[in-house]
């Protein structure tokens, strides 16, 4: 049988995308990365991870959200940290984000492959430090570890474990991030334009997508 680690996510337009390469830049020259965005690593939204043997079928279940949930508007928010290793770029949660979340969830979930022993679906496997078992639970469910309710976000880069890094730093290091000129985002508004299936690298990185979806 063969697995495919895929995902569902939105692109974001230009504007984000150049900027938030030029935040995981600024990180990694400050922190030794373990992964970060670039040219090569495209910015995502993403909507939902996991293992599955058909990828017609998922690319199938992209379409019909695409269909259903257009003319999404996002906000930009705050950088965070996570994990004590990655460092996320926010997009306020605003109800329409939110349903497509939850129903991207709802029809991919089913189609997942499971663990031996487990109704749970297997997620992108992923080392991590000071999580709550709920967002175990979530991860391994949903391949996305928020457990009380999705956080849409774009993911900027992960600081290695075998890097010194202190917690009084995380406020110091995003707020110089988002401080830096070209890089002020913040309350910045953009539109979903385009859903894409992915093949889901490290820590849930895309390298390749299999299908653009618009949605406008």
């Amino acid at each position: 049988m063969t697995e495919y680690k895929l995902g569902v996510g939105l692109l974001p337009d230009e504007i984000l995308r150049t900027a938030t390469i030029e935040l995981a830049r600024t990180l990694r020259t400050r922190y030794q990365t373990s992964y970060e965005l670039g040219n090569e690593t495209h910015p995502h939204l993403t909507l939902f991870q996991g293992k599955f043997e058909n990828q017609k079928q998922v690319i199938s279940v992209a379409e019909q959200l695409a269909e259903a949930h257009r003319g999404i508007l996002l906000t930009v928010g705050d950088l965070e940290m996570w994990a004590e290793t990655f460092v996320f770029l926010n997009a306020i949660p605003g109800q329409a984000i939110l349903n497509l979340h939850y129903a991207t969830g709802d029809a991919l979930r089913p189609l997942a492959l499971t663990a031996k022993n487990s109704v749970a679906p297997i997620g992108i496997e992923q080392k991590l430090a000071n999580i709550t078992d709920a967002e175990t639970v979530s991860l391994q469910r949903t391949g996305y570890p928020f457990a009380l309710a999705p956080k849409p976000h774009w993911t900027i880069g992960r600081i290695s474990r075998d890097a010194p890094f202190y917690p009084e730093e995380v406020d110091e290091l995003l707020q110089g991030l988002l401080g830096r000129q070209g890089s002020n985002i913040k309350w910045y508004n953009l539109a979903a334009k385009e859903l894409i299936v992915y093949e889901a690298g490290i820590d849930g990185s895309c390298t390749n997508i299999l299908k653009t979806i618009p949605m406008l």
